[in-house]
C-alpha cells in the first residue's frame, strides 16, 4: 500500500471538517515547495553516489553550533 492509499484510508476516519484541514495542509505544502521530487535519473544517481563516497569520511560535530547571522554577513 502506497502513501496515497494510506492517507486515503486514514481520511475515512476523520470528520469532514478534519478532512478539509488535511486538504488545506496539502495545499500549503505544495505552495511551499513540498511537492514530491521526481526520481533521480541513472546519471543523477551515479553522481550522487560518487559525491557521497567522496564525502564519506567527513564528519562535523554541530552539537554546540550557534548560527549568528551578523557574524556570517560580516564574513561576506
Amino acid at each position: 500500500m502506497g502513501y496515497a492509499e494510506k492517507i486515503s484510508h486514514e481520511l475515512m476516519g476523520l470528520t469532514p471538517e478534519q478532512q478539509a484541514e488535511v486538504l488545506e495542509f496539502v495545499s500549503h505544502l505544495k505552495e511551499a515547495g513540498g511537492a514530491p521530487l521526481s526520481p533521480l535519473t541513472p546519471e543523477q544517481s551515479l553522481r550522487k553516489n560518487e559525491i557521497l563516497t567522496a564525502l564519506g569520511g567527513i564528519t562535523v560535530n554541530l552539537k554546540d553550533f550557534v548560527f549568528d547571522r551578523t557574524d556570517a554577513n560580516a564574513r561576506g
